[in-house]
């Protein structure tokens, strides 16, 4: 009867024990899943600034991709075109920054919205996914907090 009682003991001890981890472990995961989720939301956050600026009017896109390049132009630069077209040669030609920096137009890149540029020391990727990506680390923080107040 003593060893029986000793075992019914230590098993409701053991029993509560188990639960206890449990329900710490389905807590973890509970909160991996939400921090899974939260992060797929700031990720859809940052995929959508990008494509806004890849569709912005055309004014706009050639003003912005002209500050861009007056921020990172170093003289005699070779300019990549984005393969999606929207800025022409003669367009890039047209800009203060181009006779400015006596730069050059090269080819076109395999890439969606902005240029790069080829420098002789180091070359600039100024590509919007780039520019977007570049500001991430920054704003993903500012960004969960507007989204979720945390």
């Amino acid at each position: 009867e003593g060893y029986r009682k000793t075992q019914r003991e230590f098993l409701q001890k053991d029993a509560a024990e188990t639960v206890k981890r449990r329900l710490s472990v389905a807590e973890l995961d509970v909160r991996k899943i939400i921090l899974k989720e939260k992060q797929a939301v700031v990720e859809k956050v940052f995929n959508e600034a990008y494509a806004k600026l890849c569709a912005l009017k055309k004014s706009d896109y050639l003003s912005l991709v002209e500050r861009l390049m007056s921020e990172s132009a170093d003289e005699g630069d070779e300019i990549v075109l984005s393969c999606d077209k929207v800025l022409s040669a003669t367009d890039v030609e047209k800009m203060k920054v181009f006779s400015d920096k006596k730069l050059k137009v090269g080819g076109v890149g395999d890439f969606i919205g902005g240029v790069m540029l080829i420098g002789k020391i180091c070359d600039k990727n100024l590509c919007f996914k780039a520019v977007v990506d570049g500001i991430r680390d920054d704003l993903s923080a500012k960004v969960a907090e507007s989204l979720f107040g945390e």
